[in-house]
């Protein structure tokens, strides 16, 4: 990591060709994003000083130990690849020119470093220049509180230059020590679930969707079906740095796979769905998804599904670990006949596909931890697409189920106002009653609902239907009230039977906010 044309790509370069194995498929590595190499163990540490790596001359004989480098164009691609509230990243390199100064993005690559709490290496590259000042540059990081190892500090500093590959073998060991002192956290399970993430994408003309994984965990074979992002497929083949064909993948192994359906974003994740009848479930409700119709575009309302009500969700966060939190507790999420449906997760920031994809699926995008380009921020705006972003877990939670509860049809109460006994019968027709009658008890009000109780066709006493009163008067003039021991005229709507010496139970109906 580091500022523009500090020499980041210039550094990978030459570890990449110092190191490469001339036996291993040519010594040729194709550019996929990201690079493995293997530090060589010296064969003969019995020879001179100079023909002897820095491993053996300071006693610590690396064997053959695999590194692999995320080659990475600025921040974005990392900042999306963090795993576990860390990154899938174990160390990073920081790179500062030796003939100039920290700059911004030196800054924020520290910021994301530290942030990330990931332990890392200042190289210092372009010692070979005319301008180069090594102290300089430890003098800038001790003013921000990055003291240099052999200042007193806890930095490691190690001097490089690309262009004459000097330092390049102790940079190496510096990178090899490391992730000794930290070896406790570089356990994986190959047993175990899948984590992976894209971390550079392309169309091939002859092959279809291209992307670069790497795993976190488990493994990944030819022949798996997969979901990435919003995109799917059966994993045809895979190739390795190399561009030969491999079977398999495991963690921190760079490799692309082929396959998928359509090209995913960079930080989409890798799920393995085990069986056949599982993965063709999930595809077709992708399908239906994604590319069903019936959704307007803008604003965000339900997806209907029979009886239930979905929200639709697309949610990006800043670590797979907070993602995997928010997605689980967003499915745990239960309110009546209202269910959330996770269109899409991913890790990084917002983005414009982000927007169009919920403008067409009618989706809510949430953002834990992260943020939003301007470009995603206006054509939400635009298109009035709802998004949030959120910084806390059970705010995030505490919006969406309140969103759902608004969802719900509220709940009917009755509220019983009083009985009427019918004396007369007026008129009646297949859309109204008018009759007359006595208010027994209570009061009744106009506008409520009459359950009508008499005789059936069998003679037994039961309900006969429901009504509502339209129209209430008394000496013949309309009043909205009637109280218990009156007569009055009603008129009802409705088809409803009703005869001399019906009851009509009178009641209201109130509407309550559904309890979840």
């Amino acid at each position: 990591m580091g500022h523009i044309d500090h020499g980041k790509t210039s550094i990978l370069d030459a570890i990449r060709k110092s190191q490469i194995v001339a036996e291993e498929k040519g010594g040729i590595t194709q550019h996929i994003g990201a690079y493995q190499v293997i530090m060589q163990q010296p064969s003969q540490p019995g020879k001179s000083d100079k023909d002897v790596s820095c491993f053996a001359r300071n006693n610590h004989i690396f064997k053959n130990r695999t590194i692999t480098f995320i080659d990475t164009p600025g921040h974005e691609a990392f900042e999306a690849m963090r795993v576990h509230g860390g990154s899938i990243a174990d160390i990073a390199v920081l790179v500062i020119a030796a003939d100039d100064r920290i700059q911004p993005q030196t800054l924020e690559s520290i910021r994301v470093i530290q942030r990330e709490g990931l332990p890392f290496i200042v190289a210092i590259n372009k010692i070979d220049k005319p301008g180069a000042d090594c102290k300089k540059i430890k003098k800038d990081l001790s003013e921000i509180n990055l003291l240099p190892e052999d200042w007193g500090g806890k930095v490691i500093c190690v001097p490089v230059s690309a262009k004459t590959k000097e330092g390049i073998d102790d940079l190496l060991e510096m990178i090899d020590l490391l992730a000794e002192l930290e070896k406790d956290k570089l356990l994986v399970n190959l047993q175990g679930s899948l984590i992976g993430v894209v971390i550079e994408s392309h169309l091939d003309i002859g092959t279809g969707p291209v992307a670069t994984v790497i795993l976190y965990n488990g493994m990944l074979k030819k022949g798996d079906n997969i979901i990435v992002g919003r995109t799917y497929g059966r994993l045809k083949f895979i190739k390795d740095q190399y561009g030969e064909f491999i079977k398999e993948i495991k963690p921190s192994f760079p490799a692309q796979i082929f396959g998928l359906k359509e090209i995913p974003q960079v930080g989409d994740l890798v799920e393995v769905v085990n069986t056949d009848k599982e993965f063709r479930l999930q595809v077709k409700q992708m399908n239906s998804i994604y590319f069903g119709q019936g959704l307007s575009a803008g604003g965000l309302s339900p997806a209907l599904d029979g009886k239930i009500k979905y929200v639709n969700i697309i949610v990006r966060a800043d670590a797979l670990g907070s993602l995997k939190a928010v997605i689980e507790n967003l499915k745990g999420l239960t309110c009546s006949n209202v269910e959330t449906r996770i269109l899409k997760s991913g890790l990084g920031d917002l983005t414009e596909v982000d927007v169009e994809l919920a403008k067409t699926t009618q989706s809510w995008l949430i953002g834990f931890n992260v943020k939003v380009n301007n470009l995603a921020g206006r054509l939400a705006k635009e298109l009035k697409i709802r998004m949030d972003l959120y910084e806390l877990i059970y705010k995030l939670l505490e919006d969406v189920q309140d969103f759902m509860k608004s969802l719900l049809s509220p709940e009917i109460l009755e509220r019983k106002l009083g009985k009427v006994e019918v004396l007369k019968i007026f008129r009646q027709t297949a859309k109204e009653v008018i009759l007359g009658g006595k208010v027994t008890e209570g009061k009744i009000f106009l506008g409520a609902v009459a359950r009508i109780w008499g005789l059936d066709s069998s003679g037994e006493r039961g309900i006969k239907g429901e009504s509502r009163l339209v129209q209430i008067q008394t000496n013949k003039q309309d009043v909205k009230e009637v109280a218990a021991g009156a007569e009055c005229g009603l008129k009802l709507s409705g088809n409803v039977k009703i005869e001399k010496s019906d009851i009509l139970e009178i009641y209201e109906e109130i509407q309550c906010s559904r309890k979840v």
